[in-house]
């Protein structure tokens, strides 16, 4: 597609209103990767019917390219013109959590497991890299806290936490996804039920330390 096409009014317009679309469905996807989504459908069309792409362009709707993203997720690690890694679920929770920095180094912890079994596994999945995501904002929130001083999270990041760990247990607990995923049998359903009690015994943390009353 030519970089002119993008720059009109009309490809602005869409992008923007399929981005409108999805904040409805709680997710939120990076300007320039929803651009290449919005790209994509218009020269899957374009080349279907045998027209011009400016005139393709008209026929794609908001809801088309919401529509797609959503099955690029629900495909997960399916062909696809939908980048997962620049998806991610719109936190409505704006509140903060304190927590100290052991907490957060378990959260951490559970955080890089899942992240290293769906990588594992997957090496495009959208765990993975969610997961990643959210060790380099504990990380963040780690460096920047003083010695012994409760750390305040956004409770949204938390209940990513807490979703994407229990994903991965999930995925284990189905025979999908394991420790070591060589295709051989070896014994391993036993080690990967105990990582999996272990994610869903981290998840069940994290969403303790939501509810948890503050301290006075």
């Amino acid at each position: 597609m030519a970089e002119d096409l993008r720059n009109t009014v009309a490809f602005k317009a869409l992008t923007a209103q399929a981005g409108a679309v999805l904040l409805t469905r709680d997710m939120q996807v990076e300007p320039v990767a929803l651009q290449g989504v919005v790209a994509h459908l218009i020269a899957t069309i374009a080349k279907r019917i045998g027209m011009d792409e400016e005139e393709a362009l008209h026929l794609v709707t908001p809801e088309a390219v919401a529509d797609t993203v959503d099955r690029a997720i629900a495909e997960e690690g399916a062909p696809g013109p939908a980048p997962f890694h620049a998806i991610r679920p719109v936190r409505h929770d704006t509140g903060t959590v304190p927590i100290t920095p052991r907490e957060a180094g378990r959260m951490v912890m559970a955080a890089a497991q899942a992240a290293k079994c769906a990588g594992l596994n997957d090496h495009t999945s959208a765990l993975a890299t969610h997961a990643l995501d959210l060790i380099t904002e504990l990380g963040a929130a780690l460096s920047s806290a003083q010695e012994d001083e409760a750390i305040e999270l956004s409770a949204g990041l938390l209940e990513e936490l807490a979703s994407t760990v229990e994903s991965v247990a999930a995925r284990m607990e189905a025979k999908n996804w394991s420790t070591c995923p060589c295709g051989e049998r070896h014994d391993q359903g036993e080690l990967d039920a105990g990582i999996a009690a272990s994610m869903h015994t981290d998840s069940a943390f994290v969403r303790f330390l939501i509810a948890r009353p503050p301290t006075q």
